[in-house]
């Protein structure tokens, strides 16, 4: 099936395929002493499984940081394995990462692609994790997901990060948007109509995205002030180019959000303990 919002990539299909190796290599590296449990089921349907990256050490009393990430693809399309290096950055520094399918249009309409990430966060809530300490990630339409989520459950979510974020889908071409389904023409699919209550959010947008307008990040800012923006100059849709400020950026956005999840200080089955005299 053929998806005109991700129609860049898929003309370069080798560079497609290098990234997710490049993606898969950095995870298998920086996996050394993670755990990981991959197509973890949440609900009955085969879409609906996490990939759950947890550091091999102690956990914190009162469980673990979590994030959960949510990928992009046009609403039609992609899958978890795009957050295969960026779980076990987490992971390594205390938070547990979580990556989540969820059911595909057109098979399904975007109202039962957000039920799955709630029933996904639902999942993740009944394990062992510090409920005070959640966090989402979302990257273009599952930027459009993790905003419209947030704004459901405001109260369970620390804090969000967007990139290239599709915040009034009724204003994409209808190219974009047609193939998916015709219900984000709806008022309640918008999180620029919808979102009147959100947690902490930082919000990170390309200034050369080709597939989100920049004009979609600009009015959502304007219409929530409150919420940090960040234009990387000369950027594309998953901010990866350029190359050097791309990678100082998604760096940052990970410190950012260890910074707002606050993760009190924890033991270590590694640190040496002196034994009492």
């Amino acid at each position: 099936m053929d998806n005109p919002i991700v129609k860049i990539p898929r003309l370069l299909p080798v560079v497609d395929k290098i990234n997710q190796l490049r993606r898969n290599v950095e995870g298998e590296i920086r996996g050394f002493d993670i755990i990981r449990w991959n197509g973890t089921p949440y609900g009955p349907d085969p879409f609906q499984c996490l990939d759950i990256h947890e550091v091999n050490d102690l956990c914190p009393r009162d469980g673990w940081p979590t994030i959960l990430c949510i990928h992009g693809g046009g609403w039609v399309e992609g899958d978890k394995s795009q957050f295969n290096a960026l779980l076990p950055q987490f992971a390594r520094r205390k938070v547990m990462g979580v990556g989540v399918n969820y059911r595909l249009a057109p098979q399904v309409t975007w109202k039962e692609q957000l039920a799955d990430v709630l029933a996904a966060l639902d999942f993740i809530r009944s394990q062992q994790v510090d409920l005070k300490r959640i966090a989402l990630w979302g990257t273009s339409a599952g930027a459009h997901l993790a905003l419209l989520a947030a704004a459901q459950r405001p109260d369970q979510i620390r804090c969000i990060l967007t990139i290239g974020a599709a915040t009034h889908p009724p204003d994409l071409p209808r190219d974009m948007t047609q193939e998916a389904f015709p219900s984000l023409d709806e008022p309640t699919a918008s999180p620029l109509l919808s979102c009147s209550q959100l947690p902490t959010t930082r919000m990170i947008h390309g200034e050369q995205d080709p597939v989100i307008p920049l004009t979609q990040h600009h009015e959502f800012i304007q219409a929530h002030p409150q919420v940090e923006s960040i234009v990387v100059k000369d950027g594309d849709h998953h901010v990866r180019w350029p190359p050097l400020s791309g990678l100082q950026t998604r760096r940052r956005a990970v410190n950012w959000v260890i910074e707002q999840l606050d993760i009190p200080n924890v033991g270590s089955k590694w640190r040496r303990r002196r034994k009492g005299k």
